[in-house]
């Protein structure tokens, strides 16, 4: 992909990409096939332009082109009133991207891919600017055609920033946490109001603490990382799901309906329902795990092999998402003033959701009898 940015950035200069690989991939706690990929897109020359502003009862931001900054050719970016536009800038990313992805000589640094195997899944006009998903078909010794699919992903770098309504004082803000700051998420914030239209705001922006969240896995000893990623196993192990026998399929329907989908399963082998996510979530569990983390004053990293204390921190992150469930609300480590709450209709998806990690916990502990 770098060939292929480098062409962008030599089309228009004003799109300097840095790119990093995201997400579990990044961080080696992929549990399933190497076949999702997401590429954060750095967009250097805009960390420089503009100064940030937090929009604090909405717990978004908004860019405003630096005092004194006069450079022209970043004048179709901006607004009457010095404010990013994240749909111009992205959009017209997007295009240069699309044309440079359509020249041969970019693909020969892409062994195993070709272009006559490639697909671009654009946003339509009403999603811009959302994510850029590219598809590819894979092929090497081991492979063949297999699908690959890579999320294209704009953000503007903030080092030594943090918003406001974010964590800053816990054991996991070390310094260099701090550091690196946090990222702006290029696409324009949706809103829900009163009347339950929903408003989406070209000017304001969602930030993104995954920096800081890839730092602390990457300092984690090898055992707790093993602890983590088991967790993600066991929670795709939909044959252990307790049976929904008190859940019809309209209450599922109904939830969905009301866009209250953050605690329904994605796929219940009992009931052949299909909804959008599983019942809980690898990103409630990697929260579940910063919160047990900052309850340790001390953590030895070493990279042995442990299976007992893997083990340990497994039974730890499913017994801090219990808690989650119990309490009907779920609120991200570093988004303390942010809180996901449940609906009190899916009282008996709580419950199945309880079921599963009592499930989960009494196993392990079981296992860790035996080991002592």
């Amino acid at each position: 992909m770098k060939s292929v940015f480098t062409e962008v950035e030599r089309r228009d200069n004003r799109f300097k990409i840095s790119i990093e690989l995201s997400g579990s991939t990044r961080e080696g706690t992929k549990v399933d096939a190497p076949d999702e990929f997401d590429i954060l897109c750095f967009f250097d020359n805009f960390e420089y332009l503009c100064d940030v502003e937090e929009i604090q009862e909405l717990y978004c931001v908004q860019c405003r082109r630096k005092e004194g900054e006069h450079n022209q050719s970043y004048n179709d970016f901006f607004n009457e009133n010095g404010l990013l536009m994240g749909n111009r800038m992205v959009k017209l990313f997007y295009l240069h991207l699309k044309e440079c992805l359509g020249i041969p000589s970019v693909w020969k640094c892409a062994p195993g891919l070709s272009e006559d195997t490639f697909d671009i899944e654009f946003p339509s006009a009403e999603d811009l600017p959302s994510i850029l998903c590219l598809h590819f078909l894979y092929t090497d010794a081991k492979h063949k055609e297999m699908p690959v699919s890579c999320d294209i992903v704009p953000v503007i770098r903030q080092r030594h920033w943090w918003p406001s309504f974010a964590k800053q004082d816990g054991r996991l803000n070390t310094v260099n946490i701090m550091e690196n700051g946090c990222m702006i998420m290029c696409r324009p914030n949706k809103q829900t109001m009163l009347s339950g239209d929903v408003v989406t705001f070209l000017t304001r922006f969602t930030v993104s603490v995954y920096l800081a969240e890839f730092g602390i896995i990457q300092s984690l000893p090898k055992a707790v990382v093993d602890g983590y990623k088991l967790a993600k196993i066991l929670l795709k192990q939909k044959h252990l799901y307790p049976p929904l026998t008190e859940i019809t399929q309209q209450e599922i329907i109904s939830n969905e309906e009301q866009g209250m989908d953050i605690f329904l399963s994605a796929i219940h082998p009992m009931m052949g329902v299909y909804s959008k996510r599983n019942m809980i979530t690898s990103y409630e569990l990697k929260n579940a795990l910063f919160y047990e983390l900052d309850l340790e004053p001390y953590i030895q990293n070493t990279d042995s092999l442990d299976i007992k204390t893997t083990k340990e921190w497994t039974v730890r992150i499913f017994k801090r998402v219990h808690s989650f469930i119990s309490n009907g609300c779920f609120t991200p480590y570093f988004m303390r003033t942010l809180s996901i709450c449940s609906p009190t209709s899916e009282n008996s998806l709580k419950n199945i959701e309880c079921m599963f990690c009592k499930m989960i916990i009494t196993i392990l502990e079981g296992s860790l009898k035996e080991i002592k």
